[in-house]
């Protein structure tokens, strides 16, 4: 990049700032944290000796710490969590909310900025490419959500690393640390446990130490977790109208909830035996170990039950490293450009639309190779895209206190969630339904990707 285009890339940062000042009505402050403070109560519950997985004591606990609600409302936001997160969390609970929040969120930060770190190390690709590539999807979603994601895949990418380097216990460790998100880290372990028979010792020691943590919490708490909580979960989410699973398509499409929510576990098997499958195969093509850890992740989200936006986050390393590894670029570029800009967003994105402008102009310059001109136009039809999307989602209105009369303290937490859920995350069903098509044509180029990898010739 010349000089020239440095200043130019730097005037486009500062206009963006300005815009990013000038729209700051369109974030609502008071939800920043919103899922931290289910996390941060759910630990002092379940540190207390209670059900962390039940409306009360979660709920008065969320009210009392957080700023999320209002005054009048009766919502309490489920903290689903297993008992050894909980444990990560539990050192934060003896300090004030605030306090807590602000020390999370700079681990947040942090966490981001060792995935970037790592990614570079990884792939081969610029740290500018790789900041641009992440910073909305893994970064700023979230950040202002509050969400386990970057530390997950920061220790992803740790262990990614490790392994490249003949490390099988420190593989192990930060494989393990990444089970903040089970879903989608376990398909990696699988993975690494085929393949790298050195790493099976350590790999089981790693997830019994989970076990045994988590068994702190007592074994009727974890069966809770195993049996009750999993299932309410899915299947309180399966209509909102900005989940990405394939079983919340297959409930619009007519399925009952119950059969879809079955149907959930079988795609999340076949996606996941997929994604060990190619991760193993393209290790085996690229000589690079790296491959078993970041590409079963990310073919697991097609059939995964459960994926939002800041999930997504997990297919980035895979499309970033099989773009450095492979001649053929065209799938894991595709991947890149449709996964970097977080389009189903559940708040008004308006802010972020300069920097979904500038993100897209890099990355089209960098790494598709387009002029500056096309590129330029390209951020530009970007951003537009983005605005049009805030400006077009309806408003979500919460439901009455009343609704919610019916609840008792004793019901799991998710009984609340689904009265939020229906009232106020269907109104925009099309229009993130046909959002979700970029999202799933990302993820079925990097299984091509991933199939057809054919490394870089020496």
């Amino acid at each position: 990049m010349s000089a020239r285009s440095r200043l130019g890339a730097i005037a486009l940062v500062l206009v963006a700032l300005a815009w990013l000042v000038a729209t700051r009505d369109k974030f609502e402050g008071r939800t920043f944290g919103y899922d931290f403070v289910a996390f941060y109560c759910g630990a002092s519950v379940a540190v207390a000796g209670a059900d962390p997985y039940r409306t009360e004591p979660l709920r008065s606990c969320e009210h009392r710490a957080g700023r999320q609600f209002r005054s009048d409302s009766r919502l309490v936001v489920p903290a689903p969590l297993p008992g050894y997160a909980f444990a990560l969390v539990a050192p934060l609970t003896r300090l004030p909310y605030p306090l807590a929040l602000a020390l999370w969120s700079a681990l947040l930060v942090f966490s981001y900025v060792v995935c970037v770190v790592t990614l570079v190390r990884l792939t081969g690709l610029s740290p500018p490419i790789v900041t641009a590539a992440t910073i909305l999807s893994l970064g700023v979603v979230s950040l202002v959500l509050g969400q386990l994601v970057p530390i997950a895949l920061a220790a992803l990418c740790l262990a990614a690393r490790a392994l490249e380097r003949e490390r099988p216990y420190e593989t192990a460790a930060w494989s393990t640390l990444a089970m903040l998100e089970p879903h989608l880290a376990f398909p990696a372990i699988v993975a690494i446990f085929v393949a790298r028979p050195a790493t099976r010792a350590p790999l089981l020691a790693g997830l019994g130490a989970l076990g045994a943590i988590s068994l702190g919490l007592g074994a009727a708490l974890n069966l809770e977790y195993l049996t009750q909580v999993l299932h309410a979960q899915v299947a309180s989410e399966i209509a909102r109208a900005d989940q990405l699973s394939p079983i919340a398509l297959a409930y619009r499409a007519g399925l009952n909830e119950d059969s879809a929510v079955a149907l959930g576990s079988l795609t999340y098997a076949l996606a996941a035996a997929l994604g060990v499958t190619l991760g193993i195969a393209a290790a085996r093509r690229s000589g690079a170990a790296a491959a078993l850890v970041v590409v079963p992740p990310a073919i697991a989200l097609l059939g995964a039950p459960y994926v939002h936006v800041q999930h997504l986050a997990f297919a980035l390393p895979a499309a970033l490293f099989l773009f450095g590894r492979t001649e053929w670029k065209t799938p894991a570029l595709l991947a890149i450009f449709l996964l970097a800009i977080p389009l189903v967003v559940p708040y008004d994105a308006t802010p972020l639309v300069p920097f979904a402008a500038l993100i897209v102009a890099l990355l089209a310059h960098e790494l598709a190779k387009l002029s500056a001109p096309r590129s330029a136009a390209l951020g530009l039809v970007a951003g537009a895209l983005v605005f049009w999307i805030a400006a077009s989602l309806a408003p979500h209105v919460p439901p009455p206190p009343s609704a919610y009369a019916g609840i008792a303290g004793s019901d799991p937490a998710q009984a609340s969630w689904r009265i939020l859920i229906a009232a106020g995350f269907h109104d925009d069903v099309p229009l993130l339904m046909a959002l979700a098509l970029p999202v799933w044509t990302a993820l079925v180029a990097l299984a091509v990707a991933a199939a057809s990898l054919r490394p870089k010739a020496a």
